[in-house]
């Protein structure tokens, strides 16, 4: 299975990923950054099989280029 987050070093002190590595959940996953995983498709799934699990919490740039896609679609 694959574990995504927008930003590895913010998901590292707050949500999901947080609270799984915490708990002792994620102890032989790497987290793939998203742009990473964008960049280059190898770091995605390897089979229709695997799950992918997405901690977005949150970076700025990311979701201003969303808005302004939203905000086009609807123009």
């Amino acid at each position: 299975d694959i574990v995504v987050a927008d930003s590895i070093e913010q998901c590292q002190s707050r949500g999901e990923i947080y609270q799984a590595t915490k708990a002792s959940l994620l102890e032989d996953t790497k987290p793939i950054e998203l742009g990473n995983l964008i960049l280059n498709q190898q770091f995605g799934r390897s089979s229709d099989d695997q799950l992918t699990i997405a901690d977005l919490t949150g970076v700025a740039v990311q979701d201003l280029q969303i808005s302004k896609a939203v905000y086009k679609a609807l123009s």
